[in-house]
């Protein structure tokens, strides 16, 4: 008679750990080396007048981060800041009309077909119209940021939860109805888990256009945030300072993509199982 402990099988029925350089932190150590290391290469090729090297670029941000420079003197985390609250605002606007309009054209083919054509056109208007639009409507302003941001977002919403909508399993809502499942309870354990992925989707692409298109916005007409920085050392013809604030959003934005979007992602997916081809 077998008397090992279940535990001990179990561990014993796991595949064992792989070599430590094909772990994920090490893969990524090393691709984020790399990246820094073909930057120096080619700062050294071109010249630290024409592209500074990481060095230089890095003490640029550190003074930005502790002293400010430029107008006003505000900090990098002052401009930040203004940058991602007119994000955050037309992120979420963008989310929560962009769910609800997907879900109707994803159920309701009268929907679909007329608001199809709408999409359409919100996909096909280049980002930088949006943001000259806004800032001809709302002059110098946040809602000048808020409204292009939105405007270029929320297509890319609709089509991304129009489509998990309708890629929903109609066996599972059958089987639900069969066992006389309450319309919420088939919401939420049914048609929310299986809308999720597409949820996820969209916030990731949403989340990395609306940088973009805040950025423009700002360089355009604003009188704060990263793309007003940009501007304004674009102007003085700093090399260096421009490329520390391109650093410097893109780390942000990095470092929200691994610690919260990932993390969340991985959190409200931890039902489904990963596929593994190598």
């Amino acid at each position: 008679m077998d008397t090992e402990n279940p535990a001990l099988q179990e561990a014993r029925a796991l595949p064992a750990p792989g070599p430590l350089w094909r772990s994920r932190p090490a893969i990524k150590a090393a691709s984020f080396l790399s990246l820094l290391a073909l930057w120096w290469v080619i700062s050294l090729l071109a010249g630290e007048e024409i592209f500074p090297g990481p060095l230089p670029v890095g003490a640029s941000m550190l003074e930005d981060l502790v002293t400010g420079a430029g107008p006003g003197l505000h900090t990098s985390p002052f401009h930040i800041a203004v940058s991602l609250v007119r994000i955050l605002c037309a992120f979420a606007i963008a989310m929560v009309v962009g769910s609800a309009v997907g879900v109707l054209m994803g159920v309701n083919r009268a929907c679909e077909t007329f608001l199809d054509n709408w999409v359409m056109v919100g996909l096909t208007i280049p980002g930088l119209c949006w943001a000259l639009i806004a800032l001809m409507w709302f002059g110098i302003h946040d809602a000048s940021a808020v409204f292009a941001i939105v405007m270029v977002c929320l297509p890319f919403v609709v089509v991304n939860i129009w489509e998990g909508t309708k890629a929903v399993d109609r066996q599972l809502l059958d089987m639900a109805r069969v066992f006389t499942a309450s319309r919420r309870l088939i919401l939420r354990k049914v048609i929310f888990p299986q809308l999720l992925p597409y949820v996820f989707a969209a916030i990731r692409y949403t989340f990395s256009v609306a940088w973009k298109i805040a950025v423009v916005a700002e360089v355009f007409g604003l009188s704060s945030g990263v793309g007003f920085m940009l501007n304004y050392w674009f102007g003085m013809f700093r090399i260096d300072k421009v490329l520390s604030w391109t650093a410097t959003f893109t780390l942000i934005m990095l470092v929200m993509e691994t610690l919260v979007i990932k993390k969340a992602h991985a959190h409200a997916l931890r039902w489904r199982a990963e596929v593994v081809l190598s």
